[in-house]
């Protein structure tokens, strides 16, 4: 994949020239990208980005969302983040 690693704040148009030009050309077609709702992580600029790559799918999680799947990840909410995920289209 395409790491980054930014020791203080980063900000969006840092993040959307790494994800257009580093991280989506690794993505595989029909993949759903899921982010978090880091203030960088503006939905436009990004969904703008990832609709010209065919089939990949954008889920913006809220911050309720990024509790559930840490739930899940602990074992205790897996269906209920299954669920979820099955709606994504890419």
């Amino acid at each position: 994949m395409a790491p980054i690693y930014c020791e203080n704040s980063i900000v969006g148009c840092f993040f959307e020239a790494w994800f257009g030009n580093m991280f989506v050309p690794c993505v595989l077609s029909g993949v759903a990208v899921v982010l978090d709702d880091a203030g960088f992580h503006r939905k436009k600029c990004l969904s703008v980005i990832a609709e010209r790559m065919v089939g990949i799918g954008l889920l913006f999680l809220s911050a309720y969302f990024v509790i559930l799947a840490l739930l899940s990840v602990d074992g205790k909410d897996e269906s209920a983040l299954h669920d979820l995920m099955s709606d994504v289209k890419p």
